[in-house]
């Protein structure tokens, strides 16, 4: 089953403001042929760490680094090999490799 999908970030309700949920994005999203199971178990809690005052820097729980993100923009996550690996992108431009 292939894990390649599009997902939007939704901000966690968190007090700190600096946890995020990654998860399915609205209804035209993500194209038809991601099935939705795939999407259902992807979704998952991870923490910004300030690097910058517009970038952060995403972890997962277990504190590995991921990628970079840019928070001014609205931005996607494209599943690409498995759980926890991550491409950000805003739509049709991908900020970070």
């Amino acid at each position: 089953m292939s894990l390649k999908g599009r997902y939007i970030i939704h901000p966690k309700d968190a007090s700190d403001g600096k946890s995020l949920v990654i998860g399915p994005a609205p209804p035209i999203y993500p194209p038809p042929d991601v099935p939705l199971i795939v999407i259902n178990n992807m979704i998952a809690n991870w923490n910004l760490v300030p690097v910058e005052s517009t970038t952060y820097k995403v972890f997962s729980a277990m504190v590995k680094a991921y990628k970079w993100i840019n928070k001014r923009d609205t931005l996607v996550a494209s599943a690409t090999t498995g759980p926890g690996d991550f491409r950000f992108e805003k739509v049709n431009e991908v900020l970070y490799t």
